[in-house]
């Protein structure tokens, strides 16, 4: 009987651990990523879309399903970055 109690003990043990969230720009809401003047692209996993954030600011928001995504995304990126010619390179499986 003791070695069950002793698994229980663990359990309530673990329950009482907190869970610290790591401080990613992968685990900040938006208004987090705002005011740490976050600056990159990342994938909005609620939206379903690539943002690039300038600054703490979304210059682009286009939905993952557009059916012209990539040539959408190079046109806008290049116009908020003022260049010429970009190409998006794909990830393996994408």
């Amino acid at each position: 009987m003791s070695k069950d109690l002793n698994i229980i003990k663990q359990f309530e043990s673990a329950d009482k651990e907190e869970f610290k969230r790591p401080n990613h720009s992968d685990f900040m809401d938006s208004s987090e990523l705002k005011k740490a003047k976050f600056s990159g692209v990342r994938i909005n996993q609620i939206s379903q879309s690539q943002e690039l954030w300038i600054e703490g600011e979304v210059k682009i928001s286009l939905s993952l399903f557009d059916a012209d995504f990539r040539s959408e995304w190079n046109r806008r990126y290049s116009e908020v970055l003022g260049l010429c010619d970009v190409e998006t390179v794909s990830q393996k499986g994408n």
